[in-house]
């Protein structure tokens, strides 16, 4: 080793701590769950760019519900007013019950409220669309998370179940659709979701994988195991 060398020179030493290697290790692992929730994205919008096909003979796929004008309106001489403001702010949902019930973890019936559409301001761009006949009609109201330019008078409006009747469906390619399954696959089996959930939108909204019980028949009646091993 020559007298005149010195390991520290430039101010700073170049071996790295154990802190520092363990960060960058996981620095390491966030990139690559980043750029798989960026090939995922890729993936998706591919999908999305097929081509619609139309089908030979349309099928039903699932309900949905709208807004459409009360019998009352509907047979008034103001009913095509009142059509034309429903096609601005009119709303759609669709569900695979007819009841439209959401059931959460304890198996209980959520029902899903549905609203007309409404506005920020009345001088923002998504209002421009309204006429001044028709924003008469309007006023701010508290809508639980803040103001909103709302209709006044809702009851001129009903919602309506309906069967969705489908005509055309996206064109299914075969080689993607093989590598989007590929991914999700490989997501859902390394528990890496809620993960890449919380990279990108700094909180996991997924369900965390489940933990296995290092005991599973701890504090479980005989009669239960029993059950449990016939099935």
């Amino acid at each position: 080793m020559r007298a005149d060398y010195f390991p520290f020179e430039g101010g700073y030493c170049k071996i790295r701590t154990a802190r520092r290697r363990k960060r960058a290790v996981k620095k390491d692992f966030e990139k690559q769950l980043i750029n798989l929730h960026r090939e995922r994205r890729r993936l998706e919008r591919l999908r999305d760019l097929q081509p619609m096909v139309q089908l030979p003979e349309p099928r039903q796929h699932g309900w949905k519900r709208t807004f459409v004008l009360c019998s009352s309106i509907a047979r008034s001489e103001h009913a095509p007013f009142w059509e034309a403001l429903l096609a601005k702010i009119n709303t759609v949902q669709y569900c695979e019950n007819r009841d439209f019930a959401v059931h959460n973890v304890k198996q209980m019936a959520q029902y899903a409220s549905q609203r007309l559409r409404t506005f920020t301001h009345p001088r923002n761009e998504d209002a421009a669309c309204l006429t001044t006949a028709e924003r008469r009609h309007f006023a701010y109201a508290n809508w639980g998370f803040g103001m909103r330019y709302a209709l006044k008078k809702t009851w001129r409006y009903e919602l309506r179940i309906m069967p969705n009747i489908v005509t055309h469906v996206r064109r299914r390619d075969e080689a993607l659709e093989r590598q989007y399954e590929q991914l999700e696959h490989f997501i859902d089996h390394h528990a890496l979701r809620h993960l890449v959930l919380k990279l990108q939108d700094g909180y996991a909204n997924a369900q965390l994988p489940e933990r296995r019980e290092r005991y599973p028949f701890k504090q479980k009646q005989l009669h239960k195991i029993v059950a449990e091993s016939r099935r």
